[in-house]
């Protein structure tokens, strides 16, 4: 899962990612890797990750060359993707919108995700099937 907040400050940004923190234990029996990517210069996203407490990734791209593959500069972005790095879904949040999908519809996605055995998006045949 990568993240890109609008701005360390962004109080929307914010409180998805204390949501998602809240999740953590869910995430980490997933497997789920997590990356936010913030615009801005080290010390802001220090500040960002110690104030919320985060136990995920930070990357800090203070002149936004790598968010910009992502997003827009103005807009936030969250992409997830299956264990074969292919994209499972994909929200991009301009201006001060917030409409980030809640941590439980991400946790089941994900959930989803994990129960196949191959990147073709069908799900794993049943075990009982194979016996």
């Amino acid at each position: 899962m990568v993240f890109v907040p609008h701005s360390p400050e962004c109080a929307g940004c914010r409180a998805w990612l204390r949501d998602l923190r809240a999740n953590r234990a869910p995430l980490d029996e997933l497997g789920a890797a997590v990356l936010i990517i913030v615009r801005a210069p080290r010390e802001n996203a220090r500040v960002l990750q110690a104030s919320l407490d985060l136990p995920f990734m930070v990357l800090v791209d203070a002149d936004g060359e790598v968010a910009s593959r992502y997003t827009a500069r103005d807009a936030a972005a969250l992409y997830l993707g299956d264990r074969y790095l292919q994209c499972i879904g994909r929200w991009i949040v301009a201006g001060g919108q917030h409409a980030l999908p809640a941590p439980d519809d991400l946790l089941g996605t994900l959930a989803f995700a994990e129960q196949e055995d191959c990147g073709c998006g069908l799900p794993a045949w049943p075990e009982e099937a194979l016996e």
